[in-house]
C-alpha cells in the first residue's frame, strides 16, 4: 500500500473509532487489518515511513576507493565534465576487469556518496511533502493555531502548490498576432 492510501486508511480508522464501531477489535475486523495497525492509527495521525534496511556493498567493496577518487576529483571541475554514474560504471568495468557490479548498484552508491560530499542536489519528493503538510493541517484542531501564523509558517506550501499546478497544466498560451484564437 502506498503512503497516500495508508494516510487515508488511518483517517478512516480514526473517524470510525470516534463515530462508528468504537472498538479496536471491531475496527480491525471491519478494515481487515491487524489490531496493532489500528492502535498505531489511533495514536499517530501519520503512518510511519517505510524502513529501508542498510546493506553492505559486498560486490562494490573493491570499487569504492576508485569511485571516491573520481568523485573527489569532480569537486574542482565544471559541471559538464563531472563523472556520471554510467561513466563511473564503465570505468570500473574497464579498470577492474574481474569485478562484476551492476549499474544500479553503482548508481545508488554514487547518488548517496555525492550527497555526502556535497556534490549533488538532494531530491525532495514534492508530492509526499505536500501530502504530509496537508495531513498535518487537517490534524490540527480548527482555531488551535491563529490563521495568520499558519499562513506565515506554511507560505512555502502555497508556493509549492502553485508550482505543481503550473507543471500539471503546462505553460499559459497567448493569442497569435492577427488571430484572436489561443495557441493549441
Amino acid at each position: 500500500m502506498n503512503m497516500k492510501g495508508k494516510i487515508d486508511l488511518y483517517a478512516k480508522i480514526r473517524h470510525e473509532y470516534r463515530w462508528g464501531v468504537g472498538t479496536i477489535r471491531g475496527l480491525a475486523e471491519m478494515f481487515k487489518v491487524h489490531r496493532r495497525l489500528v492502535r498505531d492509527a489511533l495514536d499517530n495521525p501519520l503512518p510511519p515511513k517505510r524502513k529501508i534496511p542498510l546493506r553492505q556493498h559486498t560486490s562494490l567493496a573493491s570499487a569504492i576507493p576508485l569511485i571516491d577518487v573520481l568523485l573527489l576529483a569532480d569537486r574542482d571541475v565544471p559541471y559538464s565534465q563531472k563523472h556520471s554514474a554510467p561513466s563511473i560504471h564503465h570505468q570500473i568495468q574497464s579498470e577492474l576487469a574481474g569485478l562484476r557490479v551492476a549499474g544500479s548498484t553503482v548508481r545508488g552508491y554514487v547518488r548517496k556518496r555525492k550527497i555526502e560530499l556535497g556534490l549533488g542536489s538532494q531530491r525532495v519528493d514534492l508530492a509526499a511533502e505536500r501530502t504530509v503538510v496537508f495531513e498535518w493541517m487537517r490534524a490540527v484542531q480548527p482555531g488551535a493555531i491563529p490563521r495568520a501564523e499558519m499562513k506565515k509558517e506554511l507560505s512555502h506550501v502555497l508556493e509549492l502548490d502553485k508550482l505543481l499546478r503550473g507543471i500539471r497544466e503546462g505553460p499559459v498560451c497567448t493569442a497569435q498576432e492577427g488571430n484572436d484564437r489561443p495557441l493549441p
